[in-house]
């Protein structure tokens, strides 16, 4: 003895909600102007319509808080880089600059004075020496 079994249920859980309204409109009858469905139905695609807004909504939430986090994230990276960057100019400026007599001078300005003024005082002093 065999028994075949038809589940509604489950050929309208795998269809897309325009192609099970398509079908409800297709088995409904008519009266004058007007389409009659059944009242189970019109719950279960009810509740498919709704599971499917369900659904898209937490998926929504899903991808606001990832992008969220990601906004946070290239935030705090942007305030390293900014970090780094204000680190990398201390460091290349205390590189360029000499400290000659309690005042700081950059290396080609102390270079030129250097060789401008007190190259003057060493040529005497070598001029004894000789």
């Amino acid at each position: 003895m065999s028994v075949s079994t038809f589940s509604q249920k489950a050929e309208n859980d795998t269809l897309s909600l325009s192609k099970q309204f398509e079908q409800v409109y297709r088995r409904s009858s008519s009266y004058k102007d007007f389409k009659v469905i059944r009242k189970t139905t019109f719950q279960n695609l009810k509740n498919n319509a709704l599971d499917s807004v369900k659904s898209i909504d937490e998926k929504f939430k899903i991808e606001s808080q990832k992008s969220l986090r990601l906004e946070q994230e290239i935030n705090n990276i942007s305030k390293i880089r900014l970090e780094q960057d204000l680190e990398l100019s201390k460091a290349i400026l205390e590189k360029n600059t000499i400290s000659f007599a309690g005042l700081k001078l950059k290396k080609k300005y102390f270079q030129n004075y250097y060789l401008e003024h007190l190259s003057y005082i060493d040529y005497p002093y070598l001029f004894f020496c000789i």
